[in-house]
């Protein structure tokens, strides 16, 4: 989990997740009562290495406000949409594909519908494109929320994930096992 580093100043690197407060404060108190021989300096930092997905799923008036800011810094913007339904190589290379011509990735998650039943719900989904290093924001949206926010932007390019993932997974696991 973590590890105290040598040299003259001892960082303990603490996981969000893992360790609260007082098991912070239980850490500090134990080393600061150890004898290091030399005057040490002890900072408690959070592992950046961890990423947070959840910081990046936004609600479409977040969305907006984002890519309105990037916009007006000059930066360059793309949509991505699609089900992400079961997520696959396929999706991950278009959305790699799609950020590398462009500053800012914006990945819009279809929103649960009956017309369209999902294996994952939206936000299993979510979290998943969330994950992808290559996207820079999540927007879980419904046709209608998805059309409005296009409309506010015109600088924009429009990749549709799903045209990169040829047939269903279910209907290539049905295929593999002769069933189709």
């Amino acid at each position: 989990m973590g590890s105290v580093q040598s040299g003259a100043y001892r960082r303990i690197w603490v996981a969000r997740s893992r360790l609260n407060f007082v098991a912070c404060a239980k850490i500090v108190a134990l080393l600061s009562s150890l004898p290091f021989g030399a005057p040490f300096a002890l900072s408690i930092e959070t592992e950046t290495s961890c990423m947070d997905t959840r910081k990046k799923i936004l609600n479409p008036e977040q969305a907006r406000e984002r890519i309105a800011l990037a916009l007006a810094a000059g930066k360059r913007c793309a949509f991505a949409q699609g089900w992400f339904d079961i997520l696959r190589s396929e999706h991950a290379a278009a959305l790699r594909k799609a950020k590398a011509g462009c500053d800012l990735l914006v990945v819009m998650v279809h929103a649960d519908s009956e017309a369209h039943p999902a294996i994952l719900d939206e936000g299993s989904r979510s979290q998943l494109v969330a994950s992808l290093g290559s996207v820079d924001a999540v927007v879980i949206c419904d046709k209608a929320a998805q059309a409005e926010l296009l409309r506010s932007f015109d600088a924009v390019s429009l990749l549709d994930a799903e045209v990169s993932v040829a047939g269903s997974v279910i209907d290539e696991v049905l295929r593999r096992h002769g069933r189709k």
